[in-house]
């Protein structure tokens, strides 16, 4: 794997997630789709989160914790992926 380094974007988790979705897209059933629909952050994550941004926009956040931001912001593309995939076979399962 020359020449493909850890910071590369093309090969980050969402990316790399977002294929094995979009492979799959056409098998998600209405129950599937359904129970995807229901994933998402927990309450102290989205505080987490929140506390991160507000350093963030201080100026006042650390290297550790921009990285945590970050990974918020990755999975949180990946979820955002997930649910839209999900809309959409339930939309095909009502048509």
């Amino acid at each position: 794997m020359e020449g493909m380094s850890t910071t590369d974007h093309s090969f980050t988790e969402a990316a790399i997630l977002s294929g094995i979705v979009n492979a799959g897209q056409e098998t998600i059933g209405p129950e599937a789709a359904r129970s995807l629909l229901a994933f998402s952050f927990s309450a102290a994550q989205e505080a987490r989160m929140r506390d991160l941004i507000e350093k963030n926009a201080a100026g006042s956040i650390s290297d550790q914790e921009r990285a945590e931001l970050e990974s918020y912001a990755r999975v949180g593309s990946f979820l955002s992926l997930l649910h839209s995939k999900a809309r959409l076979a339930l939309n095909r399962s009502t048509t």
